[in-house]
């Protein structure tokens, strides 16, 4: 999951003590942990960013919310910078459902799908990772609807696009 060994750690030894309670194996808990963590802090930006946008909100609201969005944004770079991260979030996202798919290929070749916690928490792997990309993407809309985002970044948007030479239901969503 390309984790630091110290977040890998701190998230096995949480999970080890909610496997206890629960009964599913550390390892599944901790993948289970990590994915919902990277929803929740996507969908947290997203509530941000859509209620600094949304202009039937109070006004005091907006102008604290925008001052978050700003420190989001732009911790000291310019805004393209957020934008870029997002877009290469999305596409390390595209790699790691390409990767999933090629080891469940591989492990139906090899018949080990028969272990059915494995295909399990492979497909809830699955799910997650395209709700996160879905995610991003709403990030990205609200940062180019309240001008955070360059022109160049939505070229390199369009750039993807029309690179992709096969279908992609991420790009359908």
């Amino acid at each position: 999951m390309d984790l630091d060994e110290l977040d890998a750690a701190r998230i096995f030894l949480e999970a080890q003590n909610e496997s206890d309670a629960s009964g599913q194996p550390a390892l599944t808990s901790s993948i289970i942990r990590f994915h919902q963590r990277r929803k929740c802090v996507l969908d947290c930006i997203c509530l941000i960013l859509q209620l600094s946008a949304d202009i039937n909100e109070d006004e005091q609201l907006r102008a604290d919310l925008r001052a978050i969005v700003n420190d989001i944004v732009q911790p000291g770079n310019p805004p393209s910078t957020y934008t870029q991260r997002c877009l290469s979030s999305m596409n390390d996202i595209k790699l790691w459902l390409q990767r999933i798919a090629e080891k469940l290929s591989g492990a139906s070749v090899l018949d080990k799908l028969q272990h059915v916690e494995l295909v399990q928490m492979v497909e809830y792997q699955r799910v997650s990772l395209v709700k996160q990309h879905e995610s991003l993407a709403i990030i990205l809309v609200y940062l180019v609807k309240e001008s955070h985002s360059a022109m160049a970044d939505f070229d390199a948007v369009l750039e993807t696009m029309r690179r992709a030479d096969k279908y992609d239901n991420l790009l359908c969503r």
